[in-house]
């Protein structure tokens, strides 16, 4: 803002130089004239006190050449001198501009640091825009132990967990689970809902075995959603359970403490996956339980200003998953299943659940449809703890005749692959739409 501003700032520089340049050099000056007076009391062979009077000044000016040497000598002394401190406080002076410069560049280095601090953070906000997953353990259903996936040793570790995330409107399908240091081996897809924490199993296996048998083993979990975006789990503590018979019991022991205000996770009302359908109808996809049997079914909501009847869903095509291969198997013998529902749809309205999967105690394999002949037969070859299973799944629907001379119009046909996932171990169920 110039010298105007900062006047006493100008002034504290005037009065230092004046003394720098003229008021310290006199000093000396003055101290090195005092200090020659001894030298000329033993060149005149006087006493110093005599010096220091006129008398003895005058023999001093008067005296002969070898004085006056003397006095030059003395002169010198004193140019020297000052020569001398004028090359002390340049390099005083230069010394403190180093300083001035090197902690300016220090303070740039740090600026530059921190800005570079910010810039990585900003970046990896960037590059990891999404939500972010809350997870509390159940801390007594915490478990691992050892497995297998076929012939290969594996760890089966999790447990029992609220689920929750920062997002308020994105549905997350946390579709794979592993340690550090590990690979997955699959695990039970989760979803997870805005709005609501879940309290669900979070169980997955992976290879190869990190942990000693018999200690409890600390690391973290990381989780992977249907965007393959990742989520870094803090550092938690797992103890040894032994089997996977012992872990089913631990894990079925950690559901019982569900609180009931929650509700199981497994009630018929625990929606899974939502298909919005042509002709303003949208299809849910919720868990069913009544017993033993547990399973899928769907819902069909209304939205249209009239009624529908005539609900028609068709089960086909599905397929096994070989893990090993990383693809579907060919040349099922499943024989499709069709299930109608004649009764009406309201506008505004759902339909009653219609089965479309469940596991009945009674069979051995997965039965789509609401029969007992429709089975999904699991290769018995494979021994994978989790089925996974790729099928079509067709919804077709009329409109409601308003009279007798009225014909029923066939709306648009709903076609949608879907992906189901059942944990054999603890009857779970999870599904998502194939290309999500």
């Amino acid at each position: 803002m110039g010298t105007r501003s900062d006047p006493r700032r100008y002034d504290g520089e005037v009065k230092q130089h004046t003394k720098d340049v003229y008021v310290i050099p006199a000093v000396i000056g003055v101290i090195l004239l005092l200090a020659g007076l001894p030298l000329s009391a033993w060149y005149t062979k006087q006493p110093v006190r005599t010096i220091v009077t006129w008398a003895g000044i005058k023999d001093i000016l008067f005296a002969s050449v070898s004085a006056w040497t003397d006095i030059i000598l003395l002169l010198a002394l004193v140019a020297v001198g000052y020569f001398l401190y004028r090359v002390y406080r340049r390099y005083r002076e230069a010394q403190r501009e180093s300083d001035a410069r090197h902690s300016v560049n220090l303070k740039l280095v740090e600026h530059m640091q921190q800005k570079e601090k910010e810039h990585k953070i900003a970046l990896q906000a960037i590059q990891n825009d999404g939500p972010t997953l809350h997870v509390a353990w159940n801390k007594g259903q915490s478990i691992w132990g050892l497995g297998a996936v076929g012939t290969e040793p594996c760890m089966q570790i999790g447990g029992w967990a609220h689920i929750s995330t920062s997002n308020i409107s994105e549905e997350i399908l946390i579709t794979d689970a592993y340690i550090e240091g590990t690979e997955s081996r699959g695990m039970m897809p989760i979803k997870v809902h805005p709005r609501f924490v879940r309290y669900t199993q979070l169980m997955t296996f992976v290879a190869p075995v990190v942990a000693k048998p018999g200690e409890p083993f600390k690391g973290k979990f990381i989780l992977v959603d249907h965007k393959n975006r990742k989520y870094v789990l803090e550092e938690h503590t797992f103890r040894f359970i032994g089997s996977q018979q012992q872990i089913a019991q631990a894990l079925q022991a950690g559901k019982e403490e569900l609180p009931s205000s929650m509700g199981a996770p497994n009630a018929a009302t625990d929606e899974e996956l939502t298909i919005k359908a042509p002709d303003d109808l949208t299809m849910r996809i919720c868990h069913y339980q009544f017993q033993e049997t547990r399973g899928l079914t769907l819902v069909v909501d209304n939205n249209r200003l009239n009624a529908i009847h005539q609900i028609r869903v068709i089960v086909a095509d599905a397929q096994s998953f070989d893990l090993h291969h990383n693809a579907y198997r060919q040349g099922s013998n499943f024989a499709a299943a069709v299930v109608t529902k004649p009764n009406a749809i309201q506008p505004s309205c759902s339909s009653s659940p219609i089965l479309l999967v469940r596991k009945d105690p009674s069979n051995k394999s997965l039965l789509a449809g609401d029969d007992s002949s429709h089975a999904m037969v699991w290769p018995e070859n494979d021994t994978s703890e989790v089925e996974r299973w790729r099928f079509t799944l067709r919804v077709i629907a009329t409109t409601l005749p308003r009279n007798a001379s009225e014909k029923a119009l066939p709306l648009k046909e709903l076609l949608a692959t879907l992906v189901l996932f059942w944990n054999k171990a603890n009857n779970e169920f999870a599904i998502e739409q194939h290309g999500d």
